[in-house]
C-alpha cells in the first residue's frame, strides 16, 4: 500500500479525504517535524509513552494512550517523544462529496475545534494491522478500517462536547487537490523562511503565477503569502526567545527579516508587545 496516496473513506454519508503519512505502521519512527501548519486536520495517535507538543505559543506534555486532533491553519510541532512512545498520524478533510446528516454533524463539530482536542478514546492497536503486511489488499482494508474506527470514536467523544446546534460554526467542504498544493507551498515557505524569500521564488518553484498563488492561499488559508510568511518568522523568533537566546537583532536576522524595525513591527502586532517586552516577561515568568 502506498501510504502517501490521498484516499477517501465514507462514514455514513460523510466523506473524508485522507493523507496517510509515511511511518503509519512504523511507529518507532520518531522524526520531529519542524513547526508547521497546513489546511487539513491532523490526528496523532499516541498508543503509549509521552510526547511534548507545541501549539502556537504554548507547550504541553501529553501522556498516552490518547488521540490528539489538531485543527488546520494553526502552527504546531511535536517537540519530543519518549523512547517508549508508540505514535502514528494521518491528516483528513471533509470532502466536497459529503452530504446529508452525517456530513452536517461532523462539519458542525469540526467548526468548533480551534485548539488541540486530546481524547482518551479506546481503539485497537496498530500492531494488529501488521499481521497483514504480506497481503497488500488486506492491509489496505485494515488501515482504512482502523482510521475509520478512530474517526468515528473521536467524533462520538467530541459530539458530547459540541452538541449539534444552528449556532455552531460549520466547517467548509474541502478540495483535496487545492489543499495538497497549499500544503506544499506552506512547506516550501517554512523551509526557506530564514532567507530573503519572495513570491517570485514561489511562482518559480511551483510553476504558477503570483495571482494563482495568492488566490490559493486566500481561498484555503484565508491569508496572503507575505502575511503567512511573516507570521511564521515571528513564531520562530518566539521559540528562539523562549529557548534563552538574548540577541534580538541576531534572532530577527536568522528568522529572515531584512532589518530590526520590520521585525519589531511584525512582532509587536502579532504578540501585542515588543520583542524586548516579551523577552522580559518570559524571563520573569521562568523565575
Amino acid at each position: 500500500m502506498d501510504f502517501l496516496e490521498p484516499s477517501k473513506i465514507n462514514i455514513g454519508n460523510a466523506c473524508f479525504e485522507l493523507i496517510i503519512k509515511p511511518g503509519f505502521l512504523n511507529t518507532i519512527n520518531t522524526a520531529m517535524p519542524r513547526l508547521h501548519c497546513h489546511p487539513s486536520f491532523e490526528v496523532h495517535c499516541i498508543e503509549c509513552g509521552t510526547i511534548r507538543m507545541r501549539f502556537e505559543n504554548t507547550v504541553r506534555k501529553i501522556d498516552g494512550p490518547v488521540i490528539i486532533l489538531i485543527p488546520p491553519k494553526y502552527y504546531h510541532k511535536i517537540e519530543s517523544i519518549s523512547p517508549d512512545a508508540v505514535k502514528y498520524s494521518f491528516e483528513f478533510s471533509l470532502s466536497m462529496l459529503g452530504t446529508g446528516n452525517s456530513f452536517r454533524t461532523f462539519s458542525e463539530i469540526l467548526g468548533n475545534v480551534t485548539a488541540p482536542e486530546i481524547m482518551q478514546v479506546g481503539y485497537q492497536s496498530v500492531d494488529n494491522i501488521r499481521a497483514y503486511d504480506k497481503y497488500p489488499e488486506e492491509i489496505e482494508f485494515m488501515v482504512y478500517s482502523h482510521i475509520g474506527q478512530i474517526i468515528l470514536r473521536m467524533f462520538n467523544t467530541l459530539k458530547v462536547k459540541y452538541p449539534e446546534s444552528s449556532r455552531i460554526a460549520t466547517a467548509k467542504k474541502s478540495s483535496l487537490h487545492k489543499e495538497l498544493m497549499v500544503a506544499e507551498i506552506m512547506s516550501y515557505m517554512e523551509e526557506n523562511a530564514g532567507h530573503a524569500l519572495t513570491l517570485s521564488d514561489i511562482t518559480d518553484k511551483f510553476n504558477l503565477s503570483e495571482r494563482q498563488i495568492e488566490r490559493l492561499l486566500k481561498e484555503v488559508m484565508h491569508d496572503s503569502f507575505f502575511s503567512l510568511l511573516n507570521k511564521y518568522r515571528i513564531r520562530m523568533a518566539v521559540i528562539r526567545i523562549t529557548q534563552g537566546e538574548t540577541n534580538l537583532s541576531k534572532i530577527a536576522e536568522d528568522c529572515g527579516f531584512s532589518n530590526y524595525v520590520t521585525f519589531w513591527n511584525h512582532f509587536s502586532k502579532l504578540n501585542g508587545m515588543t520583542p524586548s517586552e516579551y523577552q522580559k516577561r518570559y524571563k520573569k515568568r521562568m523565575k
